[in-house]
């Protein structure tokens, strides 16, 4: 009787809803990647453990409603699209089309019934996120006060292997962290304000040092949109707040360090500059420019794609990693406008309900923060990432969208 009062408890459902967000994010953490693999346990093994929790939450609670069923339907078409296209692909069988068939058709639907069970409890499953996000930004502040990270040049990460760098999802956990403090900005008065607005600035800064662009990128239009939907509300003492907080930060950081070694240390500005020169590293505007010539190939791939894991046939590259670096390219490249369509509707679905909640002063701080996660991760995969990576976007899009109440209840502090 004790066993079974117990295992029905809120506080063990929550735990439930808590472990099936772990099951997307925990395996693939920058900061577990590597111990992981030292050890030798397997990430699938640990993310089928911890998927119990989404079946947990099924036997619980019924994961599907009716309201639910066109965004699920929407992916679904998109991707049985783009596998029909892949029957008659040159690229089937390759190991770049096994690689991205495992994204979509595997790891996705795991993201989308994560999102089933963690919809339940939104804002256990947001607390989730961005505590793992935290827990990114501690070690790594640890690693620069104990391992000299900062001495490194180039592209800094939380592994500890140079061949193995993650910098890419490192600075993408920062970022998760980051979005939670500009959130929680707006529901915190007097000095716990200035506090997570300062914990923001450090944060940002952080991810500065780490290198990645796209990721920085998408927190600095994120900041710019929390700014711009408050002109008509809190703006000033935002406004005044953060360019007070700002300009101290300049100014310590000029007087503590050299002004010459800022580009070293901060390795985001000298990523940046890379793009003004004629051979950019990143090879970003390759990338975009090939996957539309793929696209405009023929009549065929402009309706129907060239399959999936034609892209990097047609760059002439057979080695994992290499794709359009921007998920709606990938899309029209591989699945043409018929497979790009309803994702490009999912993506309008996010944005009219992010407007919408933008303009609500009473909204739950864990839709707002998914919404800003959301909005993030789509900047994020406009610029990085590919198929085999997209379930954490599915993830993103499909919380948000089936995110059920915007009402705020006893959230805002007085």
């Amino acid at each position: 009787m004790e066993i079974e009062k117990t295992i029905t408890s809120p506080f063990f459902f929550s735990g439930a809803i808590v472990c099936s967000v772990l099951a997307i994010f925990l395996p693939v953490h920058p900061a577990l990647q590597q111990p992981l693999r030292l050890m030798g346990v397997p990430v699938a093994l640990l993310s089928f453990l911890l998927a119990l929790g989404i079946i947990y939450v099924g036997v619980k609670r019924s994961l599907l409603r009716v309201n639910i069923l066109f965004p699920i339907s929407l992916y679904i078409t998109f991707s049985l699209i783009i596998m029909g296209r892949s029957i008659v692909s040159p690229a089937l069988g390759s190991d770049n089309f096994w690689n991205s068939f495992r994204g979509l058709i595997l790891l996705s639907p795991l993201a989308i019934l994560s999102v089933l069970a963690s919809r339940h409890g939104t804002r256990a499953a947001s607390m989730t996120i961005f505590v793992m996000g935290l827990f990114a930004v501690l070690l790594y502040i640890y690693l620069i006060l104990f391992e000299n990270v900062l001495f490194s040049h180039g592209f800094r990460s939380l592994s500890g292997q140079v061949e193995e760098e993650n910098y890419q999802a490192t600075s993408f956990y920062f970022g998760l962290a980051a979005l939670g403090l500009l959130v929680s900005f707006d529901y915190l008065v007097g000095l716990k304000k200035m506090l997570v607005f300062i914990g923001f600035l450090v944060v940002i800064s952080l991810m500065a040092t780490v290198g990645a662009r796209a990721s920085f990128l998408g927190i600095v239009l994120c900041f710019a949109i929390s700014y711009a939907s408050k002109i008509f509300l809190a703006f000033r003492s935002w406004f005044l707040l953060s360019i007070g907080i700002i300009i101290v930060s300049g100014l310590c950081l000029l007087f503590f360090s050299d002004a010459e070694s800022i580009p070293d240390i901060f390795s985001v500005i000298a990523r940046f500059q890379y793009l003004s020169n004629v051979e950019d590293s990143s090879m970003r505007m390759m990338l975009f420019g090939s996957a539309i010539e793929l696209w405009l190939e023929s009549p065929l791939t402009v309706i129907f794609g060239a399959g999936l894991g034609a892209f990097p046939a047609y760059i002439g590259q057979s080695e994992l990693g290499w794709y359009p670096h921007n998920f709606v390219l990938e899309a029209l490249a591989e699945g043409g406008i018929i497979g790009a369509f309803p994702i490009i509707i999912l993506i309008y679905m996010v944005l009219n309900r992010f407007i919408s909640d933008i303009k609500d002063r009473n909204i739950r701080w864990d839709r707002c923060y998914l919404g800003y996660c959301t909005i993030f991760t789509i900047i994020v995969y406009s610029f990085t990432g590919g198929f085999s990576s997209l379930w954490i976007l599915v993830y993103f899009i499909f919380s948000y969208l089936l995110c059920r109440d915007k009402s705020l209840i006893d959230i805002k502090q007085n």
